[in-house]
């Protein structure tokens, strides 16, 4: 890059001088962006995932802008960009403006929508985003015709044009010259003839091409048709053929006449078809054993018919064969059935041609046994009755044959019957299946359950007597089934039960149970209460915290019995000696407790039942917070000075009169926009060398992530002017396309010569922290990812674009390989991942990392670092139980009890 602004300063300076008076003329805002693009729609970054516009739908010429983007650089996209040519300045009204570093006034993008934090693919890039750029350059359109487009030898046609955007205009193909920019001329071709038009402004647009067809009369008639000959190949088609023939053009059809009969004058021809230029003709439909008489004449393009038609061509049609089936298939269905007789009837098909000569019936069993069928009979009619004795509970499977006179037949549908079995006279069986004959202590109701052997609604009741007395179990209200039950409640310890049931079962003529199923049981005998009660349930939530406009909580316990409960900050006091008290001495125990906002609460609360009086060894904790208020943004004030001068200009630049309503700022970072690196400081100073327009920029943040932007612009121009060489053509084209173009060195990323071995090697984008556990993901460029107090381990991950080798450091600028740097736990591939431990901290920390990487093809390591970087917040200290200072951590569970103590420090 040092050498590329050494062999260009001169004309760089020119240029950006312009810019420079060109920024004077048009700049509406101080936020100035370097902008990669136009991009076609789509193709690479997905404004649809954006934080800031009202139409989040992506439309066309995209372009991509941050501050200080550099001339070909790969740094802030993940794949390499064109050239960097324009630069864009944003208006109040949130447009934006890209112009040509070369040509600002006439090549130029006007843009009206705006979008940050757009992605590609599933990535998300922090880059402002801008599309619906329309040029300013405009191409001309053309509009041209020609009227009538088909004209007869002689007549003449109309060409019309009209264009916008356009200077001039030339014509080509049938015609030429210049001709004016709209207009019409008055063509008359003598053949076939194409015209073209193209019109020039900012550039040229060619018309599609006119073509004017021109048509010469046809006055020449075909030749008559000879050696018409007929042939009757079926009792219902006769097959034409013919000697074709000839016109000066072509023949396009032949009319077909036909006279039905043995005698055929001139006037008993009708016309039939047209055959097409094919010289042969098909006549299907006709009648069986009858004479026809054929005759045809050939018509060509224009309609014009040979002067006489063919020889006439007779032949008689074939006697035609029965050979079609009956029709309809009888549809066979039955009145009644039984082991003694099955009644069976069908609809009657139907033949014109031969008749039906009868129907022949067959049967065959199925289930639960199979036979072949057999003819059982042949009628005339369309009814039969079958009184060959069956067998009960099989299925037999009947069906007709409708048989014409030629001996075929078609079949009716399949009718399967089976015979019903005899009738039922047996009661259902019922088997109790529940409750047990002795039950827990304590309970209070159970299902009295069974089960029959047949579909069947059965009853119940504590004495004995009819069926019709009795209770229907609830089981059965819907319909008959096998399984029947009951919920019985108000059951008392020490009780013994007695239930009497019958059932009735489905059959024509109900079976009722004649005596009663008996089933006895108990619930048993409670002992002596030597148990101390559960809290089974809590409440506020230990997660999330609860509004930060909460002053008061009603903090709440639920026992499995009753009983008294107190609460203490300590979890070793006993419950005797705690002083404070839930109200409530049932299951339900609650307390109202003041609260702040921003504050953590853990209390320990011990139960004591009543009357038995045993009370809980062992404290339950409850842990809320109340969250801290909405952050307000803190506001960046920035003054710098001098903003012009000559190179070297030193500036100062002051953010101290920044505010934070509500926190402390506590970063200043400044951005110098001449790829110099970032200072930190509430005030800082900076030397710029170079020549040209620089944006310094001031970011800060607060105590709560919160953070604000503001810059100003820096001018530093050339001492006296120098001659301005002629730009060469590779100025904004990468200095290699492969590695050829280096050898015996490699072509970089970035489309650079780099040495083998070294350079800017893979490209790493992507960088992730997240929590182990899998809660909070987030990036970790350009800004640390923000974690909770209490979190003492991260996973860290970053994605290459090859596969790589990765390290890293907490030192930047160590090399890869050095003692200093540790190698990712997963690598060795595109995703690299490994697990920081021992991070915790009694104080807000940031952690950085360096990472750097080594191509596993070509062996290229990264000479510059990638940075990713994470802030764990500061823990909440509370006092926690003697002699012990605790810091929380919300998210730690142990044997499903959460806990808020995680990092203990002995006092």
């Amino acid at each position: 890059m040092g050498t590329f602004f050494s062999r260009y300063k001169y004309f760089l300076s020119f240029v950006i001088a312009g810019l420079f008076l060109f920024g004077i003329a048009y700049h509406a805002k101080a936020d100035m962006y370097d902008c990669a693009g136009p991009y076609p729609a789509g193709q690479l970054y997905d404004a649809s995932i954006a934080d800031i516009g009202t139409n989040p739908t992506p439309k066309s010429n995209q372009f991509a802008c941050a501050y200080g983007m550099s001339m070909g650089s790969t740094s802030i996209d993940p794949i390499a960009v064109p050239p960097r040519l324009y630069r864009c300045e944003e208006t109040i009204a949130q447009e934006l403006f890209c112009r040509h570093y070369l040509n600002p006034t006439t090549d130029y993008y006007t843009c009206s929508y705006r979008g940050r934090g757009a992605y590609i693919g599933s990535t998300p890039y922090n880059r402002y985003i801008w599309d619906n750029c329309v040029y300013s350059l405009v191409p001309p359109t053309v509009s041209f015709s020609a009227a009538p487009s088909t004209i007869n030898l002689g007549d003449s046609a109309t060409l019309t044009w009209s264009s916008a955007n356009a200077i001039s205009c030339t014509a080509s193909g049938g015609w030429s010259g210049g001709k004016a920019v709209s207009g019409s001329e008055v063509v008359t071709p003598t053949t076939t003839t194409t015209y073209t038009l193209a019109c020039t402004g900012a550039s040229t647009t060619t018309s599609p091409p006119v073509t004017v067809t021109v048509i010469i009369p046809d006055t020449i008639r075909p030749s008559n048709p000879t050696g018409l000959s007929a042939a009757a190949v079926s009792s219902s088609q006769i097959n034409l053929t013919w000697t074709p023939s000839t016109d000066n053009v072509a023949v396009v059809g032949y009319r077909v006449e036909r006279c039905m009969g043995v005698a055929c004058g001139g006037t008993d021809f009708a016309w039939i078809a047209n055959a097409g230029a094919i010289a042969s003709f098909s006549n299907f439909g006709l009648n069986p054993s009858t004479s026809y008489t054929y005759r045809v004449r050939a018509y060509d393009a224009v309609g014009l018919e040979s002067v006489q038609y063919s020889n006439a061509a007779t032949d008689v049609t074939q006697v035609a064969v029965d050979s079609t089936q009956p029709t309809p298939a009888p549809i066979l269905t039955y009145s009644s059935a039984s082991s003694a007789q099955v009644d069976l009837s069908w609809t009657a098909s139907n033949d014109p041609e031969s008749g039906i000569s009868g129907y022949r019936v067959y049967r065959a069993s199925l289930l639960p046994f199979a036979s072949m069928p057999f003819l059982m009979a042949t009628v005339t009619g369309t009814t039969y009755s079958d009184t060959v004795t069956l067998t009960p509970g099989v299925t037999f499977r009947y069906y007709v044959l409708a048989v014409n006179g030629q001996g075929l037949s078609t079949q009716s549908n399949n009718l399967d019957i089976l015979i019903p079995p005899p009738p039922d006279i047996m009661p259902p069986t019922f088997i109790f299946t529940s409750p047990a004959a002795l039950l827990p202590v304590d309970t209070t109701s159970t299902t009295l359950a069974g089960t029959t052997d047949e579909p069947a609604t059965c009853r119940y009741s504590t004495t004995s007597g009819p069926y019709s007395s009795m209770t229907l179990f609830s089981s059965d209200l819907g319909a008959p089934g096998t399984n029947h039950s009951q919920l019985l409640t108000g059951l008392t310890n020490g009780a013994s039960y007695i239930y009497y049931v019958k059932c009735r079962d489905t059959a024509p003529l109900p079976n009722t149970n004649i005596t009663d199923v008996v089933h006895m049981f108990q619930v048993d005998s409670p002992g002596p209460d030597l148990a101390a009660p559960v809290i089974v349930s809590s409440s506020p939530a230990s997660a999330p915290p609860l509004p930060a406009s909460t002053t008061s909580v009603t903090m709440s316990v639920t026992t499995n019995e009753n009983a008294d409960c107190r609460y203490s900050t300590n979890s070793a006091t006993p419950f005797l000696t705690m002083t404070d008290n839930f109200l409530g001495s049932g299951t339900g125990h609650t307390v109202v407790l003041p609260v702040s906002s921003g504050t953590s609460y853990l209390y320990y609360v011990r139960c004591q039942d009543t009357p038995a009086g045993n009370p809980m060894t062992s404290s339950y904790p409850l842990s809320f917070s109340v969250a801290f208020p909405t952050n307000a943004m803190p506001i960046a004030v920035i003054n710098v000075v001098p903003t012009t001068g000559t190179a070297p200009l030193t500036v100062s630049a002051s953010g101290a009169g920044s505010t934070d309503t509500d926190g402390v700022i506590i970063e200043y970072r400044w951005s110098w926009g001449d790829f110099s690196p970032d200072t930190f400081g509430a005030s800082a100073s900076h030397t710029y060398t170079t020549n040209g327009t620089h944006i310094v920029s001031l970011r800060v943040r607060d105590n709560q992530g919160g953070f604000d932007v503001k810059s100003r612009t820096i001018v530093v121009s050339p001492i006296a002017p120098e001659p301005i060489p002629e730009p060469l053509p590779s100025i904004c084209t990468a200095a290699c396309a492969t590695d050829a173009d280096c050898a015996p060195n490699v072509c970089g990323p970035a489309k650079f010569c780099v040495a083998q071995g070294t350079g800017l090697g893979p490209e790493r984008f992507n960088g992730y922290f997240s929590r182990t556990d899998g809660t909070l993901s987030q990036p970790g460029e350009p800004l640390p990812a923000i974690f909770p107090a209490g979190t003492t381990a991260l996973q860290m991950s970053v994605v290459t674009d090859v596969n790589a080798n990765c390290q890293y450091s907490e030192v930047s600028g160590t090399p890869y390989g050095a003692s200093a740097m540790r190698t990712f736990s997963q690598t060795n591939g595109a995703a690299h991942q490994v697990t920081l431990t021992g991070l915790g901290s009694t104080t807000a920390v940031t952690r950085t990392y360096y990472i750097r990487c080594k191509d596993n093809t070509s062996g290229i390591i990264n000479d510059v670092d990638y940075i990713i970087s994470a802030t764990l917040n500061a823990p909440t200290v509370v006092s926690g139980p003697n002699p012990y200072t605790c810091l929380i951590n919300s998210n730690f569970v142990r044997n499903n009890i959460p806990y808020v103590f995680d990092i203990c420090i002995p006092k």
